[in-house]
């Protein structure tokens, strides 16, 4: 059983395990472009729009796409959920209140002052989360 599933946001941490070209397996996923595709950089985040096996080896492909509409085919172990996919049940402002935080966080190590207003912590993207969060692992 796959540990994505559609809908799910990942962040890619190997691009390595990408496939630019597969055309039987873009077709089957419904890409836009069946004959090449792009990889999406390490970091980055997208959602899940397909799953396949690989026809030869079995493994597990997962087909996502980006913010820009870039999409990609990646080997399972290219990807990991998104913090935010992790947490199973959250409320609207309980997952604010962890925006929030994470932003104070962020923005008091690089030395900038931070004045909160909800709307403000509303359209921080999951990016910048993600982001923050490796920079406080990493702190």
């Amino acid at each position: 059983m796959s540990k994505f599933k559609i809908g799910d946001r990942v962040v890619v941490v190997n691009e390595g395990k990408g496939y630019t070209t597969y055309d039987t397996i873009f077709k089957h996923l419904g890409f836009r472009n069946i004959v090449w595709n792009d990889c999406i950089r390490e970091g980055q985040v997208a959602t899940v729009f397909g799953l396949a096996k690989h026809l030869n080896t079995g493994e597990e492909l997962i087909a996502i796409e980006d913010s820009q509409g870039n999409q990609a085919l990646i080997g399972r172990d290219g990807l990991r959920l998104s913090r935010l996919c992790e947490v199973k049940s959250i409320d609207k402002d309980q997952r604010i209140a962890e925006l929030e935080d994470a932003l104070k966080r962020c923005l008091n190590i690089w030395g900038r002052e931070y004045k909160s207003t909800q709307g403000d912590v509303q359209t921080i993207g999951s990016q910048l989360y993600i982001k923050c969060n490796d920079l406080l692992k990493n702190k």
